[in-house]
């Protein structure tokens, strides 16, 4: 069982990480989850997460083969650093997912940390010029007193 002062360090990485996070157990049990991996995972789930039940028990944002195969090459000591794209009420949703093992003071394995980050392909670029050019309209409509002057060194 995970003692009491290293869940409080996993939770406190997990409240100040910005990127979807969660720790599972070597018997693939949820430990600890954040803010974020909780909102990321209610897109994928009609029921809440939580913690001390299976991982299988719940529709991750991956497919439980692929959970098990990454777990696996975690807790063998590599980092796992991989992509995914999930289907996800008719958008495509693309993950970077990064997994680490972390152990107690004796060495003992007491789980691996996720950490899902959403990678999903930026807009093609005509739809950034197309919104730059409204910007630079609006700020030529909005310019009623005076001229307004762009040079390329501001």
């Amino acid at each position: 069982m995970l003692n009491s002062h290293l869940l409080e360090i996993v939770q406190t990485m997990l409240n100040f990480n910005e990127e979807p996070s969660l720790f599972v157990s070597p018997k693939h049990e949820i430990i600890s989850f954040n803010a974020h991996f909780e909102t990321l995972f209610n897109w994928h789930n009609p029921q809440p997460l939580k913690k001390g039940l299976s991982v299988t028990e719940h529709q991750l944002p991956f497919d439980h083969n692929h959970y098990f195969q990454l777990f696996e090459e975690v807790v063998a000591g590599q980092k796992v650093n991989t992509s995914l794209t999930n289907q996800s009420r008719s958008n495509t949703i693309q993950y970077s997912i990064k997994g680490q093992p972390i152990y107690c003071n004796q060495g003992n394995l007491q789980g691996a940390l996720f950490s899902f980050k959403n990678i999903t392909t930026p807009p093609p670029p005509h739809t950034e010029i197309d919104t730059l050019k409204h910007c630079f309209e609006s700020t030529l409509y909005e310019a009623h007193e005076g001229v307004l002057l762009l040079d390329k060194h501001l």
